[in-house]
């Protein structure tokens, strides 16, 4: 088993963006993005996260 790495999703069409970091292999619907939540495209770009974007999607989901 090989945790995967941090994935920034970033939608081109309406710059949403979200910030994933799996905790094992077994990815659940919330570890990965096919489309757009917000407007729904499905062209979207994945970056490899940052260890701040990480970090700072964190704090994000703590206040939530």
């Amino acid at each position: 088993m090989i945790k995967p790495q941090p994935k920034t999703y970033q939608c081109p069409s309406c710059n949403w963006q979200k910030t994933v970091a799996p905790k094992s292999d077994a990815l659940s619907p919330l570890d990965y993005f096919e489309e757009c939540p917000k407007c729904g495209n499905n062209n979207l770009e994945t970056l490899s996260a940052s260890s701040i974007d990480v970090v700072a999607n964190k704090i994000k989901d703590l206040f939530k």
